[in-house]
């Protein structure tokens, strides 16, 4: 993140765990996070916000074609939980896509998500179809 909206950090890292958390579990997410350290020298967290194009890749080599489906999953997750403006392809597509805008839209979208979080108490409520 960059200028005023580096305090969001730590926020963003909260409610993306969580709502990662309410796809994979607890134990899913810990095994995840260790391939990713194996694959790309970052976490989870780490992954998805600073290095999104090369968390992708690795989440290819782990799942295979169900890579896109746990993007997806996850973007289902957040944008019913926070409204947030961009639907869950287009977050897929920022996410493989890897250009410098591809990488600005994904901090605008985190940075969004951050502040419906801190708003909201930071509570972080349940995803349910």
């Amino acid at each position: 993140m960059r200028g005023r909206d580096e305090y969001l950090t730590p926020i963003m890292k909260q409610e993306l765990k969580r709502a990662i958390s309410s796809i994979l579990g607890e134990g899913g997410m810990e095994v995840l996070d260790f391939q990713l350290r194996r694959c790309m020298g970052a976490g989870l967290l780490e992954g998805l916000i600073e290095y999104p194009q090369r968390l992708y890749i690795c989440l290819r080599r782990i799942y295979g074609d169900g890579a896109d489906a746990i993007v997806m999953l996850l973007g289902e997750a957040l944008i019913k939980t926070y409204d947030l403006d961009i639907s869950s392809r287009r977050l897929l597509l920022l996410i493989k896509e890897g250009s410098p805008e591809a990488g600005e839209k994904l901090r605008e979208v985190w940075a969004s998500l951050a502040r419906r979080s801190f708003r909201s108490g930071g509570e972080l409520h349940e995803y349910r179809e």
